[in-house]
């Protein structure tokens, strides 16, 4: 944990915790939109060039809204809550997605809203397969000849 907080974490151009990574990096517990900007700030202030906290993981209200902090601003980033219990890889999906729009040429705000909406819709096209938690449809647009 020590040689990825100290020695991974500052040469990202991103990092994209889960509410509970968010918790352990930022030292707080996280119930809302507030305490993910905070977490975010002290997460940044390991030297981490932007952050992004997904809050998939939020009760009520708060559920699918992510925090992007950049040291400069905040933004809250949130899309449709899609109701599946096919949610396995939705975080290695984001992050594939947003590398994916990077490579595009796309900033890196415009490729983490884009990569979000690409997540929304890989929960929303989801297939049950098999039994208990699915995978996200990563083909979506295939399916959608989109």
């Amino acid at each position: 944990m020590v040689a990825l907080r100290d020695f991974l974490l500052p040469k990202a151009s991103i990092v994209t915790p889960n509410i509970y990574e968010a918790e352990i990096f930022g030292g707080l517990d996280i119930n809302d939109i507030n305490d993910m900007q905070l977490a975010a700030e002290k997460i940044y202030n390991l030297g981490v060039k932007t952050v992004l906290v997904k809050g998939g993981a939020l009760k009520n209200n708060f559920r699918g809204a992510d925090v992007w902090f950049d040291g400069e601003r905040f933004e809250i980033l949130r899309t449709a809550t899609i109701e599946t219990n096919n949610t396995h890889g939705t975080g290695c999906t984001l992050s594939a997605a947003i590398v994916a729009n990077l490579a595009q040429g796309k900033d890196l705000f415009s490729a983490v809203k884009l990569a979000k909406d690409y997540v929304t819709n890989a929960l929303k096209y989801a297939l049950k397969i098999g039994h208990g938690q699915g995978p996200v449809a990563h083909f979506f647009p295939l399916l959608l000849n989109i």
